[in-house]
């Protein structure tokens, strides 16, 4: 799985939120859907999104 946090910023951004994320990692969260994204050369499009159900416990 992959999350993206931050993209495009300049350097001392990015560098300022690793420092703020490097002592939460690593982290859970509930995931109800997820989306798949693909790169057609130009630009970044969602081509499908699955919801994801409850995970029964036995």
């Amino acid at each position: 799985m992959h999350l993206t946090i931050a993209q495009g910023q300049e350097d001392a951004v990015l560098e300022d939120i690793e420092a703020d994320l490097a002592g939460r990692l690593p982290f859970t969260s509930h995931v109800s859907s997820v989306e798949l994204i693909v790169h057609d050369g130009t630009k970044w499009q969602e081509r499908a999104s699955f919801a994801l159900g409850e995970r029964r416990r036995s």
